[in-house]
């Protein structure tokens, strides 16, 4: 009997490796094609919203709050010191948290966006130019040269009246 069982459980881990194969290296490859295609067999819109919804219910899942909050602390470390990245993640928890579950777990985010499952994204993706673009489209004529700020430095430049600039800071 243990023997048909080892049988058993050693066929189905290599059907399991045979099936899972091309999933496996696409993710080792890094190939986000191939990856995409490969989970269209395995994920399709019913099972993304499905888990999607069980993921909505658990916020207060310590494990995954605490994974959540480990992945931001890494990613924040990229640019600035991880005491800063840690102490903001202590301080902004629950905001962190409430939010994240509140804009980023959505059926609409994870199954359309992020992994397109599901059909009609509301999501459009925007490069920096064209969003500028977009915002200052209707800038009024009377500032459509864009130099504005910098003829208020040159004011404060002149109202220096012993010939030494005042310190100013540029910022936008």
């Amino acid at each position: 009997m243990i023997n048909a069982t080892k049988i058993w459980s050693n066929k189905v881990r290599q059907v399991f490796s045979d099936m899972l194969s091309p999933l496996n290296q696409a993710f080792k490859d890094g190939d986000d094609k191939v990856v995409a295609d490969e989970l269209q067999y395995y994920l399709n819109c019913n099972t993304c919203t499905e888990m999607v919804s069980k993921l909505r219910e658990s916020p207060n899942d310590e494990l995954l709050v605490n994974i959540i909050m480990t992945v931001g602390i890494n990613m924040c470390s990229e640019i600035w010191k991880v005491e800063l990245c840690s102490a903001l993640a202590t301080k902004f928890k629950a905001n962190i948290m409430t939010h994240f579950f509140k804009l980023l777990i959505t059926d609409e985010f994870i199954c359309s966006y992020l992994m397109p499952l599901c059909a009609d994204s509301k999501y459009e993706e925007l490069l920096m130019q064209d969003f500028a673009w977009r915002v200052l489209k209707n800038k009024p004529l009377l500032i459509s040269d864009d130099d504005f700020l910098n003829q208020i430095y040159r004011q404060i430049h002149i109202d220096s009246t012993d010939g030494t600039q005042r310190p100013t800071f540029r910022v936008l």
